[in-house]
Parts: C-alpha cells; structure tokens; sequence
C-alpha cells in the first residue's frame, strides 16, 4: 500500500467534499471557521483515534523499535472540542458523527509518519494473521469442501490439537478399505491403506 495514493485518494474525495458542503442543508449552520477548527481538532485526534482503535488495542506486537512505540504513546491527550456545536435534531446527530469518525480516521491517516504507518501496518498483518489462525481453529475443512452450510462448519473443527477427529460428521463414516471410525476416521482418499 502507497502512502502517496491514500493522500491523493484523500486530497481528491476533500474537493469533491468541499464542492458538495454549501449543498447540503447542515453545512449552511456551519461557518467557514468553525468547520476548519473543526478540523485542526480532527487533525491533532488523528493519531489518538487510531491508538484507541480497538483492532490497534487487541493486537499483540513485539516492538522491536522501543522508542517509535515510545513515540506513539507520549502523545498529548485530546483537547475538548470549541466552537461548532452540532444541533440535537435526531437525523442529522447519527450522520454528523459518522462523519466525523470518518474525518478523524482520513487524517489519522494522513497524519501518520512513514514509521507510525509502518507500524500500524504490521499491526494489521498480526490481526490479519490471528483472525485467521482462529478461523482455522473453529472451521471443518471436511463440511466446507462438502457443501455443507455455513452456520454447520462454523460450529467445529476437523481435528482437534491430539489429531483426533472432532467432525460429527466424518466420525460417523466408516473407512470402506480399513474399517477405521471415530477418532481416527478418514476417506478413502486419505487412507493409510491406500496405494
């Protein structure tokens, strides 16, 4: 991933932003300047909103670098917010703080140094990696290549960690070439009898 890409991305989604906003009806209670303190404010959450992202809290991550990760957690706490105050009208409060997730997560993003983004990204890869370490974990290989449901291969393994076969499934069948079941239940194309 290009970081000069994302920044583009970003710079060219802002001005088609920023064409857009005397459009719509909320931006016209906005001042000019209230929305771009706004966005100075956005701008020095940026980095806490990705430390307090809870994929970022859950990771578990050697640093090897101690002091980038010193770096990241010497930050100032977040200032409480002036000027522009949102109305609490029930159809613009949910959109206004969807986009204001979406602002602070944009410059969180572009804030970012090329070692603070390298360092985000290798928590990504080790969620990434987890998610699927887990999904292996909790997925019957034998129903999913079986055409079995969802909700069916989701809820157990093939084997559990001893190697025993935990599929309800292919415990029930029977080897016709060794006559194996249970535990140590397989198809004909896994077995050991097999030439």
């Amino acid at each position: 991933m290009d970081i000069n890409m994302i920044i583009e991305g970003y710079l060219q989604k802002a001005s088609i932003l920023q064409e857009a906003m005397p459009k719509l009806s909320l931006e016209k209670t906005i001042s000019n300047n209230a929305f771009a303190e706004k966005r100075s404010d956005w701008q020095k959450d940026a980095l806490l909103a990705v430390k307090r992202d809870p994929a970022v809290l859950e990771a578990k991550v050697t640093v090897k670098d101690q002091s980038v990760f010193n770096s990241l957690m010497d930050l100032e706490p977040p200032k409480k917010p002036t000027g522009f105050q949102p109305r609490n009208t029930p159809e613009a409060r949910p959109r206004l703080d969807f986009d204001n997730k979406m602002c602070m997560e944009r410059a969180a993003l572009l804030s970012l140094s090329s070692t603070q983004f390298s360092l985000l990204l290798k928590y990504v890869d080790t969620l990434r990696q987890q998610r699927m370490s887990s999904q292996k974990q909790i997925e019957c290989g034998f129903c999913k290549n079986n055409r079995q449901p969802e909700v069916w291969y989701t809820t157990h393994a093939l084997k559990d960690a001893k190697g025993r076969v935990r599929c309800p499934i292919l415990r029930s069948f029977v080897c016709p070439q060794c006559g194996s079941t249970g535990d140590r239940a397989h198809t004909i194309s896994h077995c050991p009898r097999r030439k």
